[in-house]
């Protein structure tokens, strides 16, 4: 299942996602128990998925060894290497290729 608020399309039938998958005998208890989903989702199937990079929380070196903390669930690629020294992933991103809308059953 998708929501507006967990996925950026990059094309018209591919996309970016934090949403882990939702087997199809679940979703009835996840709408029923989600507000988010029930606020605003739908379910499509994907051809593939790969993994693509991270949500995570982003730090700078401060004072005496510190890290200061300068952002949240900021998008790093995998091939982002020079961001991935200061960062903390937090969620994995994938990118879904071939989604076909389906109805919610």
């Amino acid at each position: 299942m998708i929501t507006e608020t967990a996925f950026r399309a990059m094309s018209r039938d591919s996309g970016l996602t934090n949403a882990p998958p939702t087997c199809p005998a679940c979703i009835p208890e996840s709408l029923a128990y989600c507000p988010q989903l029930r606020k605003n989702s739908a379910v499509y199937t994907a051809a593939s998925a790969e993994p693509v990079g991270v949500l995570a929380d982003t730090f700078t070196p401060g004072p005496g060894g510190t890290a200061i903390h300068t952002g949240h669930n900021i998008y790093v690629g995998f091939d982002e290497f020079a961001q991935q020294a200061s960062c903390l992933a937090l969620q994995l991103v994938v990118r879904l290729d071939g989604m076909c809308l389906e109805p919610i059953p």
